[in-house]
């Protein structure tokens, strides 16, 4: 009954074109240059997750879409680990991928993709040192050979299209999991299932509704409907490094996006699919963050309705300006429309020429 309210599959959403999400206009705020390249020239490229992130999409996947995990996931048959021959791996293979034409041949030499996934990690843009130090080329092509890093390396080749994970990052996360059922107020939610009073929702997606002019997409991970209360209340799971560290990590990576764009699509959702849900109250988003380092329980945490007008019109915070959601969607449909990457629309419309000015003097 789940499978068919939820709209597309999570392979079919992201493969959805010419429609933005919370996460691409995180990243366009971030560069305009990384968003032009992955959204716009769609050149090869994947993201290089922390662990935090991969315990993330595992716990997702496993507690929301067990069924999916061969499609999402490549399994090493070694424990993934955080040493510099990783970290070059990891290099390498990012490299690889650009090197690698339609038919999926590398059309450069691999000795020079190693030397330049070697010095990329050696040094800094400054050229100093600060990884392999007092170890040359010959040194790491003669420990790579063999170790587990290359063999990751090759299964990451292997399972291009996939997050490659280690037995112990398998581990990790249903450790994780055990403490979201273990902790009272978490397992409250993840243990709802249909019934008279409830609905649940896992990875429900929409993509019929518009910011700006810019098309937009949304998963959330799971709703629950409460037809006795006549409530709709939307979850999304987070893993961090710390649990209660997670305010600091909604403003770092953008989740305030997410929150406004949620919301939106949650409106646009019932107003076109579910139309016996109109007269529910939209409770306010709500994140279960789990703990990567398992130093302390899992938690909560809850938005209002000032969140939401933070993330829609944009905020300051110990002198820093975060951009909306309607600020970003404007620039993107202005850039597309324009097919300029290289300047923001606002300082295209003053021919270039920036006054310097303050956030004390922006509001005066």
């Amino acid at each position: 009954m789940n499978e068919k309210r939820t709209g597309f599959s999570e392979k079919e959403y992201r493969a959805l074109q010419n429609r933005d999400s919370y996460s691409s206009l995180a990243l366009f705020d971030k560069s305009r240059k990384k968003y032009y390249r992955k959204y716009i020239l769609k050149e090869k490229d994947e993201e290089e997750l922390s662990n935090a992130m991969i315990l993330g999409n595992l716990c997702d996947c496993k507690l929301f879409t067990p069924e999916k995990f061969d499609e999402k996931f490549g399994m090493s048959s070694v424990n993934v680990g955080t040493t510099q021959l990783f970290e070059f791996a990891a290099e390498l293979y990012s490299l690889t991928l650009k090197a690698l034409n339609e038919e999926g041949e590398i059309t450069r030499e691999f000795s020079e993709l190693m030397k330049e996934a070697f010095d990329n990690v050696k040094y800094d843009m400054n050229g100093v040192e600060v990884k392999f130090k007092k170890k040359d080329f010959a040194w790491l092509v003669t420990n790579f050979s063999g170790s587990d890093a290359e063999i990751f390396y090759k299964e990451r080749r292997a399972n291009h299209g996939k997050i490659v994970v280690g037995i112990n990052q398998i581990q990790q996360a249903d450790n994780l999991i055990a403490d979201l059922f273990n902790t009272e107020w978490t397992s409250d939610v993840l243990e709802k299932v249909d019934d008279e009073r409830w609905e649940v929702l896992n990875q429900l997606n929409f993509d019929n509704f518009e910011v700006e002019n810019l098309p937009l997409k949304f998963m959330a991970d799971k709703v629950l409907i409460d037809h006795r209360n006549k409530e709709v209340s939307p979850y999304d799971l987070k893993v961090t490094w710390i649990a209660e560290d997670f305010p600091s990590n909604y403003r770092k990576n953008r989740y305030y996006l997410q929150n406004v764009v949620y919301r939106l699509g949650l409106l646009e959702w019932i107003k076109k699919e579910r139309p016996d849900l109109k007269e529910y109250k939209l409770n306010f988003m709500k994140f279960i963050v789990g703990d990567s380092t398992r130093s302390c329980k899992p938690l909560i945490f809850t938005t209002n309705a000032q969140d939401l007008i933070d993330g829609v019109g944009g905020f300051e915070r110990n002198g820093y300006k975060y951009k909306g959601v309607l600020e970003i969607c404007e620039e993107i449909s202005w850039a597309k429309s324009m097919n300029l990457w290289d300047i923001s629309k606002q300082n295209f419309m003053k021919n270039g020429i920036v006054e310097i000015t303050t956030f004390e003097q922006n509001e005066e």
